[in-house]
């Protein structure tokens, strides 16, 4: 890895209504050239990562890694884009500020006035559509939020990897566009997913936007220390090259393999590699298809994307956002993954019932994201976007983030309840 590029940032505003200057993003030359009003670079602490999975095939405690056990449209009218200072929306001004995160005192169920304390949607940007949210929960208490972030720049709509970071899910600190692409010519880049291998992190992410003859490609990046990343670098490019593929997720059990799941953007189809390295080489494992199967031994006839991969009880599971209509599934691994095309087949397929809210009428959940917070509070945290209409930011709409919680990863808990 070439040495690490410094992250510049665009800043936002805090999650208490505070309006920030007006933001551009993707500063050509560098990875992910958000800008900050002055043009300058904006430094923004923190620390942490995703998924969660380490080398030796464990859990990192730090990270979002999780656990299943057996049992009315407020969005900015197109057109605004660079020229309207962006306003995140989080807890009223006259909440006091949280000292923990939320979930750290109610292992046994009881009421936990932080979590009391919340209401959906915990992070909203006006005139941004953010959705494909990843979480990571560091080690300092700090929440690391990544999410593709959709508005207008340089003349059209485009999508940029960003993250923020918070301590009780009612303060963010200034959003960062981390990937936009446009050095390197491309629309955009979205659909992050963070998680530890070894001593580093690793981001995976996809481009965003077709265009001839750049079709969407799979890329990486790392870090160690989850502020400055390296340049993005390709993902299984030797498998892909010619043809657009989405929504990265890796998988490593800690014996020198690594699998790597995406979508075929063309046949709508989830893919299977796998290979020793982020660097490769990469090969299509048996056909090069997966099976998500229901309890009926069927697939339930969906289209499979925004994947997941985590260890939960010793087995792997695998979160899919399946549409349409679009919801959140968990799939278990059926054998344990010894075998290469163990990884091939999923079975025992739910669906997970997140309840509909005023921020959410006309999609519900959209690109889900687990985190198993049991070691510290006993509850499951479901992070995803949903959205009240589906006409602007090219049919995306005016998604937001927010969060539900469970004891059992099939009652979810809305936040604020």
């Amino acid at each position: 890895m070439t040495s690490l590029a410094h992250v510049r940032f665009c800043l936002l505003g805090l999650a208490v209504a505070v309006v920030a200057p007006a933001c551009g993003g993707g500063a050509s030359g560098t990875p992910g050239g958000g800008r900050d009003a002055m043009g300058g670079m904006t430094p923004l602490g923190g620390s942490g990562g995703a998924n969660g999975i380490d080398a030796g095939g464990g859990t990192v405690p730090e990270t979002g890694a999780s656990d299943l056990p057996a049992t009315a449209s407020d969005a900015t009218p197109e057109g605004a884009g660079d020229a309207r200072p962006p306003e995140v929306d989080g807890a009223a001004p006259d909440r006091a500020p949280a000292m923990d995160a939320p979930g750290t005192t109610d292992g046994d169920g009881t009421a936990n006035p932080v979590w009391q304390g919340l209401a959906n949607p915990i992070y909203t940007a006006n005139g941004w559509s953010t959705k494909d949210v990843g979480v990571f929960y560091g080690p300092t208490g700090t929440i690391h939020v990544y999410f593709s972030a959709f508005f207008a720049d340089a003349g059209q709509e485009r999508c940029h990897v960003a993250q923020t970071t918070s301590k009780d899910l009612r303060t963010f600190t200034p959003a960062v566009v981390v990937f936009d692409g446009q050095a390197d010519g491309w629309i955009g880049m979205c659909s992050p997913d963070v998680q530890k291998i070894g001593n580093q992190y690793v981001m995976t992410f996809n481009a965003w936007g077709d265009q001839t003859p750049k079709p969407k490609q799979l890329f990486y990046s790392t870090s160690t220390d989850l502020t400055t990343w390296g340049p993005m670098q390709p993902l299984g490019a030797s498998l892909t090259a010619g043809r657009s593929y989405i929504d990265a997720a890796l998988a490593n059990p800690g014996d020198g393999r690594l699998f790597l799941f995406y979508k075929d953007d063309s046949t709508v189809r989830t893919r299977l590699a796998a290979g020793p390295a982020l660097d490769g080489p990469w090969h299509t494992v048996g056909n090069g298809f997966p099976s998500l199967l229901m309890p009926s031994g069927s697939e339930n006839g969906l289209v499979h994307e925004n994947y997941q991969l985590l260890q939960i009880d010793g087995k792997w599971r695998l979160l899919s956002t399946d549409y349409s209509p679009r919801d959140t599934y968990i799939y278990t691994l059926r054998g344990t993954g010894a075998a290469e095309t163990d990884w091939l087949t999923w079975e025992a397929g739910f669906r997970t019932s997140v309840k509909r809210e005023a921020f959410n009428s006309n999609e519900t959940v959209n690109a889900a994201y687990i985190v198993d917070r049991r070691p510290a509070d006993g509850f499951f945290y479901l992070y995803y976007a949903g959205r009240t209409e589906a006409q602007t930011h090219l049919g995306r709409g005016n998604n937001k983030i927010a969060v539900s919680r469970s004891m059992d990863m099939r009652n979810w808990i809305v936040a604020g309840q």
